[in-house]
């Protein structure tokens, strides 16, 4: 009963909490509140309390047309507002009609209030608190003030009414408390469960990367050894001495991926040394010399190559999974015989390197989920080259562990543009005192 007034779940936002959580819970309160009601409605007509049965009805109305809002357009927190305004207005209008010493209808009033706590967290519950004092305070002042119709009641049906509201709010107050204990439940149930999933998806996940890392590293292994008898038997060329570089580097690369999920979960620190920017910079760009030369691209470089600028961070992983990273991503979205420029500033005790394209940039609704493992934001390059979406998470975790900050953006004139400030070394700030 209770899914059958539930939305669709495309209608659901993701990151609205209360709906996520309580919309179940809210369904079952318009439930707990329409029955009650009708009972009465159904009461003050037969006895012909015609005013309160139509307040009564017009209440009633109101609920339902708030029920099938929910359930047409997902829209939690306006339909929670509704519903908990209808109700103070019934206990309201009602209260204002009714003979002096037929006040129990006031003891909805903070079950209302919790509920709405409840549903919409503190800040809109506080809200909806007001709300309702408000209307309370009205109902029990507008007859000093103007004339009021009220209700005929004899004294006998003002304590069955008593009596029957007492029994109504305990009986609602009951199975309020009842469905939260239940939803509460279930709802850890289906954490407990996705957490599970979630530790055991990692598992695997750390199973298989160990595994294919293995894989990858025997036959590395052996064209490495290969290469080093022939540079032992013929000598070593410029060819050779570049390909065995990186192997090497491809060695480091994989010892990288390795250790990934204990530098994730801090189990294994990466200890920051004095690394030279330029130099990797230059070493990352001879890398991708090939990518680089294929799609045309220029490199205009906006620094000093002959300067050394140290930073601090750890050389591996700066050049196979930042630098590589950025420049590989700044490639693929350049347009062929683009431009890609990068600059290098010094900024007291930070150093920051930057990296723009002139390609077709990146989708606003995309930049804020971009370091994000669980986001879908890979794309395709201007000449069809595809990715995994993964290289920016991996980027981000390093650069965090360097205490490097990071920030992108759409440039002015097309491309985009990342902006990285890295800790500089603090043998760099001595050197650069002294040469002042």
């Amino acid at each position: 009963m209770i899914n059958f007034f539930m939305p669709a779940k495309a209608l659901v936002r993701d990151n609205d909490f209360y709906h996520i959580k309580y919309g179940r819970l809210f369904v079952t309160f318009l439930h707990i509140t329409i029955v009650p009601l009708m009972i009465f409605t159904v009461v003050n007509f037969l006895t012909g309390k015609t005013l309160a049965a139509k307040l009564d009805l017009i209440a009633l109305a109101s609920f339902i047309f708030w029920t099938f809002h929910f359930k047409t357009t997902g829209k939690y927190k306006i339909s929670v507002y509704g519903f908990v305004i209808t109700c103070q207005f019934v206990i309201s209008s009602q209260h204002l009609i009714a003979p002096l010493g037929l006040g129990s209808n006031l003891l909805w009033a903070p079950l209302i209030i919790i509920s709405s706590n409840y549903l919409l967290g503190k800040k809109n519950g506080l809200r909806l608190g007001v709300i309702c004092i408000i209307l309370m305070i009205i109902a029990e002042t507008l007859p000093y003030f103007f004339p009021i119709i009220k209700e005929g009641f004899k004294n006998a049906e003002i304590l069955q009414y008593n009596i029957g509201i007492i029994i109504a709010t305990g009986i609602s107050a009951f199975a309020i408390t009842n469905r939260i204990t239940t939803e509460e439940s279930q709802y850890q149930q289906q954490m407990d469960q996705q957490y599970k999933n979630i530790f055991e998806q990692k598992e695997t996940n750390s199973a298989l990367l160990n595994i294919v890392s293995h894989d990858i590293a025997n036959p590395l292994t052996a064209i490495q050894n290969r290469i080093e008898l022939m540079i032992k038997k013929t000598g070593a060329n410029d060819q050779t001495g570049k390909i065995l570089e990186q192997i090497k580097k491809m060695h480091l690369a994989i010892d990288s991926v390795r250790n990934y999920r204990a530098i994730e979960s801090g189990k294994l620190q990466i200890i920051l040394k004095p690394v030279d920017l330029t130099k990797t910079i230059l070493e990352s760009l001879e890398s991708l010399e090939i990518k680089i030369k294929d799609k045309g691209i220029r490199i205009r470089k906006n620094f000093n190559i002959d300067e050394s600028i140290w930073i601090k961070g750890d050389e591996v992983s700066l050049h196979l999974s930042v630098l590589n990273n950025l420049l590989t991503n700044a490639i693929k979205f350049s347009h062929p015989n683009g431009v890609i420029e990068l600059d290098i500033k010094r900024r007291g005790e930070r150093v920051l390197f930057s990296i723009r394209d002139h390609g077709f940039g990146i989708p606003e609704e995309i930049i804020p989920y971009l370091f994000s493992p669980t986001k879908p934001t890979t794309r395709i390059g201007s000449k069809g080259e595809k990715g995994t979406g993964l290289g920016m998470p991996i980027m981000k975790m390093f650069l965090d562990r360097f205490e490097a900050h990071i920030n992108v953006y759409n440039a002015i004139g097309g491309g985009t543009q990342f902006d990285i400030e890295f800790l500089a070394n603090e043998a760099q700030k001595v050197n650069d005192h002294e040469a002042a």
